[in-house]
């Protein structure tokens, strides 16, 4: 019987028809001659194959009748395997809530028969479900736990499935290079095990985290790839993902009705599978499609749609995404009080989900982690080296305390090289976009205010403005009073700097008019900002022995600034020599040659908007 069903599972992936054949061809002979234990086999077998067809209704009667016989004949492992698939639908239905319910009543059966491996399972599997739910650091502690537990057993495929879950969650919160490192880890591990669901999942995990380092062309071969090698299979998830993906490229490209096809089958696909969270992202994907080409009346109704889904099913980070989706086309058709009232409900929702106090227990989740498994090792030879054990353990506190702070005030590759060489070497950048924006008028608004509604004002928008420059990889340098300096094409060069420099100050400016207009409307305080920017030759490097800083000098420098101050208000000006690396992409206004201050005539444009294709 046993030989029977294992056969039956490898035929799962690659011949459905026969694995449901031979599933009930197994359920008729069980049913009158099998005892408990071979029936509680066959009704997970079945709702393994309703499972893999996204039959999930099906799924669940069967799996809920082979947990009534694991508990009759008091097997808790079997049980546990019971409730942890049960979970699985709830969560790929998006009812997490009943997932980690599930999840948790999994894990204290496996705690009861001191199963370890069993037991890292359900931490993984709650994690997943925690992170779906916004719950981010308690996620990561949930898959480090995982970790540790194989690492111990030395189990290859389930140090696997850990990695890519701790991937899933550095990719969340934006640490890219971090997630594509464990990604890619896992990724080996899958393959050599000739795991071919998993494979599929970790390149669309990979194809995401390119994705958000713009490296498109590569993001999209990885998509692409996922999508050939789910149909061969028939891997529902795999295509809806894919597709997903694939739309979500064309819409940056500006090919929107590409996006909105890609979207549409996905959405066929997702909701005859039963794969509600997929359907949200991809029905919030066609409404943010069509307001691009102005067709409000569609992107309102599968917006709305959509936050419907999202809120019977509690999906926090997509009820966050609908709200700021729907503020943005009502503020288009100039209904203010809906714009106003749906960005209020985003920004109340994004600062649950991610805030800055979540983003530092993460970090002090993974060093914690790398510093307990740094300990480790050096325990293993502890009776030997005890006096180097002593001052490693020391090292590693100072070491930890010192990474944690570089990484509060320089870029990631910087402060790697500063730990590692002890000095940063000052770099010199070809190409390199600077962006000044600073308040119009700041000295004399600043006469009527207290200290402390000054910075309250000026903290809200640079926070607008440190998010924004967040989505486009943009170095924040600093800021000096009122005004704002960052970079685009640093710390890692970047040919595509100008056009990426640009984009964020045509968001930046349009966010801070949306913000503006709504303030108004509630009798508060506005300031306008004025946009100066250039593309040139930088250096940039660290300076300050006690107190670190990354910096940037430069005439480029210098000529930003001179742009922004020769700007006006809700105006981006861009240097001549900005302009000829970006015409053809965005629509701009010639001023002539204005006389800026060290400089003397200089061409100056105004960027009004990106040339939609």
């Amino acid at each position: 019987m046993h030989e029977k069903i294992s056969e039956i599972k490898r035929l799962i992936p690659y011949d459905i028809s026969s694995a449901r054949e031979g599933a009930t061809m197994l359920l008729s002979s069980v049913q009158t001659d099998g005892s408990d234990a071979e029936r509680a086999e066959v009704y997970h077998l079945i709702g393994l194959v309703h499972f893999y067809t996204d039959e999930t209704r099906d799924a669940v009667k069967w799996y809920t009748k082979e947990l009534k016989l694991r508990q009759k004949i008091k097997d808790l492992k079997g049980a546990s395997n019971a409730l942890n698939n049960i979970g699985a639908i709830y969560y790929q239905s998006g009812k997490l809530d009943k997932a980690i319910e599930q999840y948790k009543k999994a894990l204290t059966h496996r705690e009861k028969i001191n199963d370890r491996r069993g037991i890292a399972g359900c931490y993984d599997n709650i994690g997943a479900a925690l992170l779906k739910s916004g719950m981010t650091a308690e996620a990561l502690t949930m898959h480090i736990k995982a970790l540790k537990i194989n690492e111990a057993l030395n189990d290859t495929e389930r140090i696997g499935f850990s990695l890519q879950n701790i991937g899933q969650t550095y990719l969340s919160q934006g640490d890219y290079d971090y997630a594509l490192e464990n990604f890619k880890e896992s990724l080996a591990i899958a393959e050599k095990s000739d795991d071919k669901v998993r494979a599929i999942q970790l390149m669309i995990n990979i194809g995401a985290a390119l994705l958000h380092k713009n490296n498109i062309p590569e993001a999209k071969k990885y998509y692409k790839r996922c999508y050939e090698e789910s149909q061969s299979i028939n891997y529902h998830h795999g295509l809806i993902l894919s597709l997903n993906n694939l739309a979500e490229i064309e819409h940056s490209k500006g090919n929107y009705q590409d996006s909105i096809k890609h979207y549409m089958d996905s959405i066929h696909i997702a909701k005859t599978t039963g794969h509600v969270a997929e359907a949200i992202i991809a029905m919030s994907g066609i409404g943010r499609s069509f307001s691009m080409i102005n067709d409000f009346k569609q992107s309102l109704k599968y917006l709305h749609d959509a936050l419907l889904m999202a809120k019977k099913t509690a999906i926090k980070g997509s009820i966050s995404e609908i709200y700021k989706m729907l503020s943005e086309i009502y503020e288009k058709q100039d209904d203010t009080k809906k714009a106003f009232s749906y960005f209020k409900q985003y920004i109340a929702l994004r600062d649950n989900l991610v805030n800055t106090e979540t983003t530092r227990t993460i970090h002090e989740i993974k060093y914690r982690y790398e510093v307990e498994k740094k300990e480790k090792e050096a325990e293993i030879n502890r009776l030997k080296h005890i006096e180097l054990k002593n001052a490693l353990d020391a090292l590693t506190e100072a070491k930890k305390q010192s990474d944690e702070l570089l990484l509060n005030i320089l870029p990631d590759d910087v402060a790697e090289e500063l730990k590692t060489k002890g000095s940063v070497k000052a770099r010199y950048f070809e190409q390199a976009a600077v962006i000044f924006i600073d308040v119009k008028d700041f000295t004399r608004l600043s006469e009527h205010l207290s200290p402390q509604e000054l910075v309250s004002i000026i903290d809200v928008y640079f926070s607008l403005f440190d998010s924004v420059i967040g989505e486009y990889a943009i170095e924040k340098i600093k800021t000096i009073g009122d005004a704002y300096l960052c970079a685009a094409g640093l710390p890692v060069s970047d040919p595509n700097s100008a056009f990426v420099a640009v984009r964020a100050s045509l968001h930046i400016r349009d966010m801070i008019a949306r913000l503006n207009k709504m303030r108004r409307e509630n009798g508060l305080l506005t300031f306008e900002f004025r946009f100066g920017l250039h593309v040139g030759p930088i250096i940039a490097g660290v300076v300050g022995r006690k107190k670190f800083e990354y910096d940037i000098w430069g005439d480029t420098v210098n000529t930003a600034a001179r742009m922004e101050q020769n700007s006006e208000e809700g105006r981006i000006n861009i240097s001549g020599q900005t302009y000829e690396l970006i015409k053809g992409s965005f629509e701009c206004t010639p001023r002539g040659r204005i006389d800026a201050k060290n400089k003397g005539l200089m061409d100056m444009y105004f960027v009004e908007r990106e040339i939609t294709k």
